[in-house]
């Protein structure tokens, strides 16, 4: 099964290899820099990762948990579910598994009548978060909880390239306000 750029396998046995090497050769001339603008990327040299298939015993599939950091702090989780039906759906939550449905087009859309299980380490997971995110004026920080155990996922410095059109008005103004640049960062960036 194809998401995005990944390549889900899991049975090796029932790979199709014609497919899966067009799919390699077709990820590998990807280039993040030209694409999204995200100039850390402009002088790293596409790779194939290969990791472990992850499974829940517990659901049918991942929630992906997605931090959003500010200044080594965070407030708020986006959630993504369904990613393997290819309708994901993106939902805000604060520390407390509150809905913030004002957030997300989705939340906006299904509103109270979503119901996603608070991860039993959730606590644990915004501490996690935020230690990563230590040093950073923002940082996406994603984890999982597969079998109540937390796994790390990525950091992103640029979520969407910055076109995240799932969010409302009322998130962005908000993220807008959680990032303080200073003028050390600005005189970081002069030249």
């Amino acid at each position: 099964m194809i998401v995005g750029s990944v390549f889900v396998c899991k049975d090796k046995k029932k790979i199709n290899k014609l497919k899966l090497e067009k799919h390699i050769n077709k990820s590998l001339k990807n280039n993040f820099y030209i694409n999204g603008r995200e100039w850390p990327y402009k002088i790293v040299k596409a790779k194939i990762i290969i990791e472990k298939y992850i499974e829940d015993k517990n659901s049918k599939e991942l929630t992906d948990y997605k931090f959003y950091c500010f200044n080594g702090k965070c407030e708020y989780v986006m959630t993504c579910i369904d990613r393997m039906k290819g309708k994901t759906k993106f939902f805000y939550f604060d520390k407390n598994w509150n809905l913030k449905k004002e957030f997300s087009k989705d939340g906006i859309k299904y509103g109270d009548s979503i119901k996603i299980e608070k991860p039993k380490n959730l606590n644990e997971m915004f501490k996690i978060a935020e230690i990563l995110s230590k040093g950073f004026k923002f940082i996406r920080v994603d984890l999982y909880e597969a079998n109540e155990k937390i796994l790390f996922g990525e950091l992103t410095f640029f979520p969407s390239s910055g076109f995240d059109n799932t969010r409302t008005k009322e998130c962005e103004e908000y993220l807008d306000k959680s990032l303080i640049i200073d003028k050390s960062f600005k005189d970081d960036y002069k030249n």
